[in-house]
């Protein structure tokens, strides 16, 4: 990483650099991601229809040369009412059945209004540079 600056080089010139380059890596993305939708969507379809041979064969896998198809079952949870789920973990003391961080926004306040951090709380600020075109 290069981070001297020359007295060539005045924000002017680095804020243009910037943003034309952060232009061109967001076209080439948009780009690449247009030339490969066909591709994507054909791997989706795909897809289905291995799973539904699969599942027509009344197998779990198939072996061939080029590789094996198999199913795998995915299991995903969402929370319909926080709430009443808020009030079963606590109530029953079911712990594991969250996931815990820390809501940076939240941390920050608190440390505002009270000078400390909640225990078990690392905190940091940092600066870094955000870039607008004009």
């Amino acid at each position: 990483m290069n981070d001297t600056v020359t007295p060539e080089e005045t924000i002017d010139v680095m804020v243009e650099q910037y943003v034309k380059m952060r232009d061109g890596l967001a076209a080439a993305d948009e780009a690449h991601k247009e030339k490969t939708k066909a591709a994507r969507q054909w791997l989706v379809d795909q897809n289905a229809k291995l799973l539904a041979r699969l599942e027509q064969l009344g197998v779990d896998s198939a072996a061939t040369p080029s590789g094996t198809a198999y199913r795998k079952m995915k299991k995903t949870a969402t929370i319909a009412d926080a709430a009443s789920f808020r009030r079963f973990v606590i109530g029953g003391e079911q712990w594991d059945l969250v996931d815990w961080r820390a809501n940076g926004p939240c941390i920050a306040e608190f440390l505002e209004e009270n000078s400390e951090l909640p225990p078990g709380i690392n905190y940091s600020t940092f600066y870094d540079v955000g870039v607008r075109r004009k």
